[in-house]
């Protein structure tokens, strides 16, 4: 196995026999993990104070309390959990992932020899779910600093994401919005375009822009919709609509566009009058030079 940088692991196993071979197991990759030994959760929680861990393995029965009391430990510092479990102890296995573990193995020989290659895998997966968490937050604070409307819609037109703005706009709460589909809240009319639109987007995988006048809420609005690639595959799964306001613009355009229609008038009317006037000084040139 290549590696990076040593791993710190914290084992709490209370039965020596089962803790020698893991440790004996672990001695075989000394340049890539250390492993610290304690028997029970109390000495776990004093080691997790003064020593950073890269993740803890745990067995489920311990003398005061269970393994799973750990996962809340491994959640404050951010470390995965690996919890050991009696061999044929699935349903237990299974609640330790839902409450947070981030694996589990059966306490086999067999299985056990494993650990160097799950603890590693697991730890693998933790940084990039936590990296992933990350980049979600900087890109959600990201929308939410936006001075315009922003969603996130799935293949079903379903909201999964909303900036307060938008929710705002909206008129709905936070936890109102999530799976409430696009047609809910927009017009008939509004519901038609912006399916064609986002039919387009999913279909070519390009930002397709259009402007589209809210008739319920008086507005001129841009929307962009953006696709998004579900790794690793890259699919489009996903839109990102970024809504602005375009009102004003529309507006001084329009206004703009009626100034430079009255100048054309007006130029029309000002070279007629020359013409007419070129006319009327012709007629009355040749009528005084008439005898």
């Amino acid at each position: 196995m290549k590696r990076k940088m040593k791993r710190n692991i914290l084992l709490v196993e209370d039965e020596e026999a089962h803790a020698r071979l893991i440790l004996r197991i672990f001695s075989e990759f000394k340049e890539e993990f250390k492993i610290s030994w304690v028997k029970t959760i109390k000495e776990a929680k004093d080691l997790l104070k003064k020593n950073d861990f890269s993740a803890i393995i745990a067995d489920y029965y311990l003398p005061n309390g269970d393994g799973l009391g750990l996962i809340g430990e491994g959640k404050k510092r951010s470390i995965p959990v690996i919890i050991l479990t009696s061999y044929g102890s699935e349903r237990l296995a299974v609640r330790a992932i839902k409450i947070g573990a981030a694996d589990y193995i059966p306490k086999s020989i067999g299985e056990l020899y494993r650990l160097p290659q799950v603890v590693e895998k697991a730890i693998e997966a933790w940084n990039t779910a936590l990296e992933k968490e990350r980049i979600e937050k900087a890109f959600y604070l990201l929308l939410e600093s936006m001075d315009c409307f922003a969603y996130i819609l799935d293949r079903d037109l379903r909201y999964l994401y909303a900036t307060d703005k938008a929710r705002e706009r909206l008129k709905i709460r936070k936890d109102k919005i999530i799976a409430k589909k696009f047609d809910e809240f927009h017009s008939k009319k509004d519901t038609g375009i912006f399916k064609k639109k986002a039919k387009e987007a999913f279909e070519s995988g390009e930002v397709i822009t259009y402007d589209f006048y809210d008739e319920s809420r008086n507005v001129f609005l841009r929307r962009k919709l953006i696709p998004i690639g579900e790794p690793p595959t890259k699919k489009i799964s996903y839109l990102l609509v970024v809504s602005e306001d375009v009102s004003l613009a529309k507006q001084a355009d329009y206004r703009q566009k009626k100034i430079e229609k009255r100048e054309k008038e007006l130029t029309k009317k000002i070279k007629e009058m020359e013409r007419l006037k070129g006319g009327i000084i012709s007629n009355v040139s040749h009528e005084l030079k008439t005898p």
